[in-house]
């Protein structure tokens, strides 16, 4: 077992901002191009004598950036020189220093004619700070070589103890429970018992799903074989609110959506990762919410709702409270734009341009932003022009420029999904 351990490096940063094209950037030489991209649960590899923890940007997953934090040695937070910060950069950081771990700052997209890189130093000068661009590799060397830098300073020396924290958790039908973890100090072999689980490991698989006889320190891997889900039931129902049971696919994306419920005042009966099974019902729930799960019972189907987009759920549920059900209305969309152009960026907002291609744009509408189905941010329509005349209605077949409000940046390719509340 070696002496010294590899750093453990979270990147963390506002969603777009660039953290996952600059770890796949980073991973390129250490993983074959089959594996594919890291999705929205948190992930981990080990690259260059360096392990790398990714955490999702969205303000919807500020549970899983913790439990991302918790784990590393050193975080990186990634920032769009041509953004600057957000309201996720703040949170990045606050959680980082929350953690007393040392903070570098890659300050990303360096190569772009927006790019202020001086106001990011301005507003951070107590950090160590990089330049990069993760799209064509520029400083990424220079990165590497900061967190080797600061590793050293930390002089990370492996104990016999085992230490490691858990950054997923997962059930899978075929494969039972499986822990993604990453071990701090000491080492896991086959047949290990593990504190907490009941069982021993039958399985270590290394971050790239081959089957190793040993994990040492500092490395991501994921083990199966033991045998232990928690749940989360609710001791104080409110009264008048729906009273669910929430299952997903891991506890990561669990603990996101069971944040988010607390803010609502939902009545949570149970909660779990795994599917939905005949266990499920034995509540009598008004609601199951799955999130990236499958039904495998029979019994009232009708109360099953699934999701595989944490957006559409928390808005879904949000319209299942009370207040939100006085006056009747629902959510109805009333026509789309595909954005073709991008004339201007506002203060409060940016000119844009495209076709209507289906429904109609409103003056005064509010509109989600969709970009490859998913939803990204809202806005509102503050002007509606068609062959450079002020509108109130652009029909479908027709180009429409408009002026978005919106804090949500648009590309070529958007969707504008336009709606309203109808009885």
């Amino acid at each position: 077992m070696k002496n010294i351990r590899p750093p453990i490096v979270v990147v963390l940063g506002h969603v777009d901002h660039g953290k996952t094209t600059l770890l796949s950037k980073i991973r390129q030489a250490a993983m074959p191009f089959e594996y594919g991209e890291i999705t929205q649960s948190i992930g981990a590899f080990h690259s260059q004598d360096i392990t790398f923890i990714d955490t999702p940007g969205h303000e919807a997953f500020t549970t899983m950036r913790k439990r991302g934090v918790k784990g590393a040695d050193i975080a990186v937070v990634v920032i769009a020189a041509d953004e600057g910060v957000k309201e996720q950069t703040k949170e990045a950081i606050k959680v980082a220093k929350t953690a007393k771990i040392p903070i570098i700052i890659a300050t990303n997209k360096i190569d772009k004619p927006a790019a202020n890189i001086q106001k990011i130093k301005g507003q951070f000068p107590e950090y160590l700070m990089v330049e990069i661009s993760a799209k064509t590799g520029q400083g990424i060397d220079q990165l590497l070589e900061a967190i080797r830098l600061q590793a050293e300073e930390l002089d990370l020396k492996v104990k016999n103890k085992l230490e490691f924290d858990v950054l997923e958790t997962n059930l899978d039908a075929k494969r039972g429970l499986s822990l993604d973890l990453i071990i701090r100090n000491g080492f896991l072999k086959i047949n290990d018992s593990v504190t907490g689980y009941d069982g021993k490991i039958r399985r270590i698989e290394n971050w790239l799903g081959k089957k190793i006889a040993q994990a040492e320190a500092g490395m991501p891997v994921k083990i199966l074989g033991l045998k232990f889900v928690g749940t989360t039931p609710r001791d104080h129902p409110v009264q008048g609110q729906p009273n669910i049971v929430v299952k997903a696919k891991t506890k990561g994306a669990l603990e996101a959506i069971l944040q988010n419920l607390q803010k609502m005042k939902l009545n949570v009966l149970n909660s779990g990762i795994g599917d939905i099974t005949d266990n499920d019902m034995l509540l009598k729930p008004d609601f199951v919410i799955g999130f990236q799960v499958k039904t495998i019972t029979q019994k009232n189907k009708e109360k099953i709702k699934l999701y595989d987009i944490i957006y559409k759920l928390i808005e879904e549920l949000e319209e299942l409270l009370p207040d939100k059900q006085e006056p009747q209305k629902k959510k109805e969309e009333i026509g789309r734009i595909e954005i073709i152009a991008v004339f201007k960026k506002l203060k409060d907002g940016m000119i844009i341009g495209g076709p209507v291609i289906n429904g109609k744009a409103v003056l005064g509408a509010n509109v989600d932003i969709l970009r490859r189905e998913e939803k990204i941010g809202i806005g509102l329509i503050k002007q509606l022009e068609h062959n450079n005349r002020k509108l109130e209605q652009v029909d479908k077949g027709q180009e429409a420029g408009i002026y978005l409000q919106s804090k949500t940046k648009i590309k070529k390719g958007d969707v504008l999904q336009v709606w309203q509340m109808s009885a």
